[in-house]
């Protein structure tokens, strides 16, 4: 019994350290983004889990992209395929513009060690100066955007989930942003959440209902928002049955 505790304490440990490297891989946000507002959160299932999301910005062009993936399974697995994913942009920092072409190298690079696993991911990109917003995906959820009329926009680019068997087919697709315009990133923790010891999930409508209506409110007050009523509904976070990662972004022209 003593082997067995010293063995699980030594192992919650390091999955400490886990957690605090896992962590360092998410991005802090950029300071001076006007006119492009940022509310981001992540909660794992576990200490660690397999959704990752990062954020680019140049203060001298005014260019915005956001990277949002969520790696299949959970624990550590999927959080060492979600370092791999980190180390994997690599490509998109450099050529922010070029979507689809970084969503190949990530695949490229990904495919050797994913096995059985695989990866949802979406990139985007917004030239703030003309408001002009381009999104791709592989497999992931479209791209929200709410409008300040409550209307929803919804980009749907075709592009298959990232695996070791068969090719993105990934395409692009642009809009032009209004001001005020909201643009809503998530993985499915969030819209497939459930109540304990039932099967109906919380939902996409629901949750873009949710965040509609709050949608003059503070950034970080939706984000802190939808948690509240999502962890609400799973009855707290020890009852979550995978990771939650909402991504909020707001063009706002003066």
């Amino acid at each position: 019994t003593l082997v067995i505790e010293l063995q699980k304490a030594e192992i919650d440990k390091q999955l400490d350290m886990a957690k605090r490297i896992q962590e360092s891989l998410f991005p802090s946000k950029p300071e001076g983004t006007e006119p492009m507002e940022i509310s981001f959160r992540n909660v794992p299932m576990m200490k660690v889990g397999g959704d990752l999301f990062d954020i680019y910005w140049n203060p001298e062009t005014k260019e915005m992209g956001a990277f949002i993936g969520d790696v299949s399974g959970h624990g550590i697995p999927a959080a060492f395929l979600s370092a791999l994913v980190k180390m994997s942009l690599d490509f998109w920092v450099r050529n922010p513009k070029k979507l689809i072409e970084s969503l190949e190298q990530i695949r490229i690079q990904l495919t050797p060690n994913l096995k059985d696993h695989f990866l949802t991911a979406s990139l985007l990109h917004i030239d703030t100066k003309t408001g002009i917003i381009t999104f791709a995906r592989a497999g992931h959820f479209p791209l929200y955007i709410i409008r300040k009329s409550g209307s929803l926009i919804i980009l749907k680019p075709t592009g298959r989930l990232i695996t070791p068997f068969f090719p993105l087919l990934a395409t692009d697709e642009s809009f032009k942003l209004e001001s005020g315009d909201l643009i809503v990133l998530l993985t499915d923790g969030l819209t497939e959440a459930t109540k304990p010891e039932q099967i109906e999930m919380y939902g996409e409508e629901k949750l873009l209902e949710d965040i509609t209506e709050m949608r003059f409110q503070s950034l970080d007050f939706i984000r802190d928002q939808v948690f509240k009523t999502i962890l609400d509904y799973s009855g707290g976070i020890e009852l979550i049955q995978d990771d939650l990662t909402l991504v909020l972004l707001r063009y706002n022209l003066n």
